[in-house]
């Protein structure tokens, strides 16, 4: 609008005098500056607007998630329950072994959010963890099969990187499913 008022501006003084020019002009000009502030006004509004969204976004995401280890993890304790209380007097359990639960998860979820994960799975897929958990008590039912023919700490190594490969396994075997 200022170079509309600039370019036709000897038409204007030929129509009213350079006085009431120049206050038209001085009003244009701000007039623009006014719409301008507007605008950017609005994109900041827009880009805060935006930042929310994703936030929520995030934070939805963090829930869902949570909410997907709680599953996880409440399935394998309940199924390795009974074998760790009968097992308990043949094997001994370290406390540390309750990482079982959190490290191969840990796996499949930074499979998941990784781009290896892009076109290949779907919000179906989220119910993948099931499996893992479905393997916890078979490995303790293998510890306490074996006993004490291997020490405390290399069984729980192993049963930890058998979970890992088996999350990862899970991930890469398991197929796209549909929504």
């Amino acid at each position: 609008m200022q170079g509309f008022a600039i370019k036709n501006s000897e038409g204007l003084n030929a129509l009213i005098g350079r006085r009431e020019t120049n206050a038209l002009k001085t009003n244009l000009i701000l007039d623009c500056q006014r719409a301008q502030r507007r605008e950017s006004a609005n994109l900041i509004m827009e880009t805060r607007l935006d930042n929310m969204a994703r936030h929520h976004t995030r934070m939805e995401t963090i829930g869902t998630l949570f909410l997907i280890w709680f599953a996880h993890a409440a399935i394998g304790a309940v199924l390795s329950a009974p074998i760790l209380f009968f097992g308990r007097k043949r094997v001994g359990w370290a406390r540390w072994e309750w990482l079982a639960l959190i490290i191969p998860f840990c796996v499949w979820m930074l499979l998941m959010l990784s781009p290896l994960s892009t076109g290949r799975k779907s919000l179906a897929n989220l119910g993948e963890p099931v499996y893992i958990s479905f393997a916890m008590p078979v490995l303790a039912l293998v510890r306490v099969a074996i006993g004490t023919r291997i020490t405390e700490r290399v069984y729980a190594a192993s049963f930890i990187s058998a979970l890992c490969v088996i999350a990862a396994a899970v991930f890469f075997m398991v197929p796209f499913k549909p929504e």
